[in-house]
């Protein structure tokens, strides 16, 4: 009987209703759930309901005003009588919708955050307080010339990434991460899968994810830089040499006159 249905004075206004104002019957209730809800929700409810079972639910109601609110549902089917079926059910139903806008806001924060991981220029890394590769972002892979695949997993401290030499810089770095420290600038050499090597300039970070402290590493290529560099000594060499030159044939022309 669908007129054997009770809704609280607080869930008409729970919609933006007067109490009253709207005949709220089992119907009534389905006709406001939203189009993507209704089939899988009534389904579910009518299941725990039959099955003499607790449910619990969520779904979208339309308000008065047009707009949408979540709701949480609660509740606990029972026997009218003895030979009753289908059963009856007692629920709560509660305003849920700030949380899951809450929720969708930080889903679509992460969402952000992943994009701006992922396709950063310069080569974004996590590893644990141990050096263990958890992720890393496209720029990374190239740098590098490993699938984040190949590398997640494994420590970075004992890949042939780094030579002896600087896997004990790299330890020190570690060391300060774990003690909640940020470091860098740094240089380091790294060898690329090929045998290459690039070189970079590195900055960490201890940041928390889901309540665990990780290393977010940033790797910016200085190979241009440093091409640059040596090709400034190189040429500041040259010219010293010049004027070397230039003055001892100076002094020897002076001498001569």
């Amino acid at each position: 009987d669908t007129n054997d249905v009770y809704f609280s004075p607080r869930y008409y206004t729970m919609l933006g209703y007067k109490p009253g104002e709207l005949p709220m019957k089992l119907e009534t209730w389905v006709d406001l759930m939203h189009p993507d809800d209704r089939k899988t929700i009534v389904a579910e409810v009518e299941n725990y309901v039959k099955n003499a079972q607790p449910y619990e639910v969520e779904f979208r109601l339309k308000t008065k005003g047009g707009d949408w609110k979540w709701i949480s549902g609660r509740g606990k089917s029972y026997k009218k009588d003895k030979n009753a079926i289908p059963h009856r059910a007692v629920g709560v139903h509660v305003d849920i919708t700030e949380r899951k806008q809450a929720e969708e806001e930080l889903k679509n924060s992460e969402n952000r955050l992943k994009i701006l991981f992922e396709f950063a220029p310069d080569a974004y890394y996590l590893n644990d307080l141990k050096g263990t590769f958890i992720d890393g972002n496209k720029a990374a892979e190239d740098l590098l010339g490993y699938t984040k695949e190949e590398l997640i997993g494994k420590n970075f401290l004992k890949l042939n990434l780094l030579s002896a030499k600087e896997i004990l810089r790299a330890s020190k770095i570690l060391l300060k991460n774990v003690q909640g420290k940020g470091i860098g600038p740094y240089e380091f050499i790294l060898n690329r899968k090929d045998g290459s090597q690039v070189s970079v300039e590195i900055r960490t970070y201890p940041v928390q994810i889901k309540d665990k402290t990780v290393v977010l590493g940033i790797a910016h290529d200085i190979s241009e830089r440093k091409q640059a560099e040596e090709q400034l000594i190189e040429s500041n060499k040259r010219y010293k040499a010049f004027i070397s030159v230039s003055n001892t044939g100076a002094g020897n022309i002076i001498q001569y006159l």
